[in-house]
């Protein structure tokens, strides 16, 4: 027994000390996947899946103090049970809002190691990212629609992206707060069906086809706006993306037939710069067919 509780504990602190060398404290975990060698990019993958998932505070079924920064209005909101996480934030559903719009509050994460029960850990520029992610976008958003490659029959609004909308931006005891509306039935990628030849439905195909065709407009816009070397890579991953096709969540994300929204506007790639400029990874798909291949083995691996 004493064996075992020491290797737990030794392998807790490997974690804990690979989170750190990632640079997940300071929030610059993306630079240090760019620069470890092999395996310890491995190592630090698994660092940071553990952070993410198993170490993360769980604040389901509290009550937390929330404040306007525009009309400094502070007010309690009920965090009921956690619906999401990812590597920035946790997502809780909440009752808040008097227009029927069911909404969640997407919270900063901190996390608690059981070896060091009063160390807390948090994330500094998770949701801070995101907000300036969503800006950058915003500002060049006319320059990205202008592009060649850009999606010209896209379901979704003109001057807007196709991504859950931030409603608003609060300040709560561990950070940033954004409420934005509940994702009530998404269809994830894993759960879309593939044909009898393995391949996706042509609809399907197609919302990928205008998802790849935004990054790539996204890519070049930026990259003739700032004159930089590297564009802008959204995060077009299969695990970012929902299927919409609902005739009430067509109306609520604005789209004008069946296609893809994003869960979140985030990067797909290494921060290098001020505005944004990201180098390219595992999450930049050089061709369409790369990125179609990445969704249908994703589907795969869901059906073992």
């Amino acid at each position: 027994m004493r064996t075992g509780f020491r290797s737990r504990g030794l392998i807790q602190a490997l974690i804990l000390v690979s989170c750190a060398s990632a640079g997940l404290h300071s929030g610059a975990a993306r630079a240090a996947d760019d620069s470890c060698p092999g395996f310890l990019k491995a190592l630090v993958k698994r660092a940071k899946t553990f952070y993410s998932r198993q170490a993360a505070e769980d604040l389901s079924d509290t009550v937390q103090l929330f404040r306007n920064p525009k009309t400094g209005e502070e007010f309690e909101v009920c965090l009921m049970e956690r619906v999401g996480t990812g590597s920035r934030g946790a997502v809780y559903r909440i009752a808040y809002g008097t227009d029927g719009v069911p909404r969640v509050a997407k919270i900063q994460k901190s996390f608690r190691f059981p070896m060091l029960p009063k160390h807390k850990m948090v994330i500094e520029e998770g949701i801070e990212g995101e907000l300036k992610v969503a800006s950058a976008l915003a500002e060049r958003i006319s320059a990205i629609e202008a592009a060649p490659s850009f999606p010209k029959l896209a379901p979704w609004k003109k001057g807007a992206f196709p991504v859950v909308p931030i409603l608003e931006t609060l300040e709560g005891p561990g950070g940033l707060v954004l409420i934005k509306p509940e994702v009530t039935n998404p269809v994830k990628v894993e759960q879309l069906e593939l044909s009898a030849g393995g391949r996706l439905r042509p609809e399907v195909e197609q919302g990928l086809r205008e998802m790849y065709a935004l990054q790539v407009a996204v890519h070049e816009a930026v990259r003739s706006i700032d004159n930089a070397a590297e564009g802008m890579f959204l995060d077009i991953g299969p695990s970012n993306l929902f299927w919409v096709q609902d005739t009430v969540d067509l109306k609520r994300f604005g789209m004008s037939r069946p296609g893809f929204q994003l869960f979140e506007v985030d990067q797909g790639g290494i921060v290098t710069g001020n505005p944004p400029v990201l180098k390219r990874n595992h999450q930049y798909f050089p061709t369409f067919a790369e990125y179609r291949m990445a969704v249908i083995l994703h589907i795969r691996a869901f059906r073992k």
